[in-house]
């Protein structure tokens, strides 16, 4: 099943008000810099990007829901919001100091995550730097996920070892890579929440 079959189960999502609550957090990195965002959703990632006072922040998301959200919830003269593939980026090459890559790739298929990073490669410049964030394997919801039949009417999502990163972000060099756990129900202490979180430098 192609990922690009799930733009119709996000859009759905959105029209039901789906949407995480906690702002997420970045390095502060951001400051001056052109920044592009994939998988904008309802802009809790890009909330953290202009708190840290950009030159030029851009965002793509491939939901026209969650671009007409962005837009309701930003200012367009801070924020340019593009309705694309990460597949395959609209912009030239070598365009951004910055790109941040938060819970995206998992929606993706094997082939799909091979262009999208080879999508952040090309639109990057020269000791650009590429914050990533997404789910581990061994995160609580990998069960759940796992023991269901997908179809391209349900969501899926692909949860991610160490190792697959390092592979996948090959062509960069590793700055930082870690598993970040926690608790998210303290009377189920065995529920993990994990993520992987990395930054990497285009050499």
């Amino acid at each position: 099943m192609s990922g690009k079959t799930q733009k119709k189960v996000w859009n759905n999502l959105y029209e039901s008000n789906f949407s995480w609550h906690l702002e997420s957090k970045l390095p502060k990195v951001c400051k001056g810099k052109k920044v592009l965002e994939l998988g904008v959703g309802t802009g809790k990632t890009l909330q953290s990007i202009i708190n840290q006072l950009p030159k030029e922040v851009h965002a793509v998301d491939f939901s026209e829901e969650a671009i007409s959200i962005c837009k309701a919830k930003f200012n367009s003269s801070l924020v340019n919001m593009h309705l694309a593939d990460i597949t395959s980026l609209p912009f030239k090459d070598h365009s951004f100091d910055i790109v941040v890559c938060f819970f995206v790739l998992n929606n993706l298929t094997e082939k799909e995550r091979k262009e999208a990073v080879s999508e952040i490669h090309r639109v990057l410049k020269k000791q650009g730097i590429v914050i990533f964030q997404d789910f581990a394997l061994g995160d609580y919801r990998y069960s759940s996920f796992n023991k269901r039949e997908t179809s391209k009417e349900e969501r899926f999502c692909h949860f991610f070892t160490i190792l697959e990163i390092k592979r996948i972000f090959s062509k960069f060099k590793l700055k930082k890579l870690e598993i970040i756990e926690s608790n998210p129900i303290r009377k189920s202490p065995n529920l993990k929440r994990r993520f992987i979180f990395g930054i990497f430098n285009l050499c």
